[in-house]
């Protein structure tokens, strides 16, 4: 098996539809292990994960949520 990050947004469309639906097949599938930024500075890209954490609070509910922005990065940093 491999660890799958996933970008936020995708998560939320902000990289046109197929990137949004292709977030959403892995998230569906229970194949992603974080959810992070593709942040590069605060004007491009800034590092913004709330309004992903919101869309999949929503969609997916607040236990998956926790995994994917929380639990799942401790996990990582532990190893």
């Amino acid at each position: 098996g491999c660890l799958l990050q996933l970008t936020a947004m995708s998560v939320t469309g902000e990289f046109g539809e197929l990137a949004h639906e292709r977030a959403h097949d892995l998230l569906s599938k229970g194949w992603v292990t974080v959810i992070a930024t593709d942040a590069h500075n605060q004007q491009h890209r800034p590092p913004i994960l709330s309004n992903a954490r919101c869309v999949i609070e929503d969609r997916y509910g607040s236990m998956m949520a926790e995994q994917l922005f929380e639990s799942n990065q401790r996990r990582l940093l532990r190893m």
